[in-house]
């Protein structure tokens, strides 16, 4: 009954379905300490795990069996990472409305020696941050700082009248999801002088996946496909049913906290499989064939998806 009216509730947004059949994790540990860890995708093989105080290394080379080496390190506490070149950089800050950053050597194909070390901190609180090329944009409470990724100094800030949750960099374009306004679409082809072109759907704003010249928005249970020809006046393409939280968009998939979905063409998805288990998810992330997510119960579970495509 449950699967029924999954898919009745699908139709009713107009997307087609073709197939939809469960996606069976192939591996998952039961409860586990990677409770609300971040994932950040080292090779096709390999993931790093930062979980506040722990730092480990999830490898995939038999996704049946894969092995977890752990770094235990005790004098930080991390929430956000992000990636450039060989070393990770981390960001955290416990109790302290500060932000602290740490940056770690990976020494690939092993990457073994994880070895933390401390960086400057910040006198204000990121609630994320991400990076494109030389880039890299924070969300801080109600501002959104775009930094020189090399010296880490600030080239520009965006503020607003309300709650910045998240920043995507595509291209030109930042995507901001805040608590109030939707998703913001940022020019930010000078970064030092941001400037928002237009709002994306209102109210709380979930996952954000570019897709080529659309973006793919979570709205509280409706992931919404934005045609951004022209990103001044955006529209929507298509929806799919989700359920108010991450996206991730890769090959030629989107995936949901609620189902997978074949996107080669944004305006016309197709549900290909569910993996919805009525669990709450922080993390979607790709490694190599494998969708891994984690979530705040502790949870890691690992599906191997066919990201270009399901047969038609």
């Amino acid at each position: 009954m449950t699967r029924l009216l999954a898919v009745a509730a699908v139709l009713s947004l107009g997307v087609a379905c073709t197939g939809g059949d469960d996606l069976a994790p192939v591996w998952t540990p039961g409860v586990t300490r990677h409770a609300n860890a971040e994932l950040l995708p080292l090779d096709e093989d390999d993931v790093l795990v930062v979980m506040g105080s722990e730092l480990g290394v999830l490898r995939f080379a038999d996704p049946l069996d894969p092995v977890d080496d752990v770094v235990w390190v005790d004098d930080y506490s991390a929430s956000l990472v992000l990636r450039r070149d060989d070393t990770a950089w981390l960001f955290g800050g416990g109790a302290t409305p500060d932000t602290a950053a740490w940056t770690v050597p990976l020494s690939p194909p092993d990457w073994d020696g994880l070895d933390p070390m401390p960086q400057e901190t910040w006198e204000l609180r990121m609630t994320s941050i991400t990076a494109q090329d030389d880039l890299a944009a924070a969300t801080t409470w109600n501002d959104v700082i775009f930094y020189d990724l090399d010296t880490f100094t600030e080239l520009g800030r965006l503020v607003l009248p309300s709650f910045a949750e998240r920043v995507v960099l595509h291209g030109d374009l930042a995507f901001v999801g805040t608590s109030a306004m939707g998703v913001l679409v940022v020019d930010i082809s000078d970064p030092t002088q941001p400037v928002v072109l237009s709002e994306l759907g209102r109210g709380d704003a979930h996952g954000i996946a570019p897709d080529g010249d659309y973006v793919w928005v979570d709205h509280n249970g409706q992931a919404c496909a934005y045609d951004l020809t022209d990103p001044a006046h955006p529209f929507i393409a298509s929806e799919v049913l989700a359920t108010g939280g991450e996206l991730l968009r890769s090959g030629n998939v989107l995936v949901t906290e609620y189902a997978v979905y074949d996107v080669r063409d944004p305006t016309a998805p197709v549900l290909a499989a569910d993996v919805w288990d009525g669990l709450e998810w922080n993390a979607l992330v790709r490694v190599g064939d494998l969708l891994l997510r984690s979530g705040p119960n502790g949870l890691l579970v690992v599906f191997d998806v066919p990201w270009d495509g399901w047969p038609e």
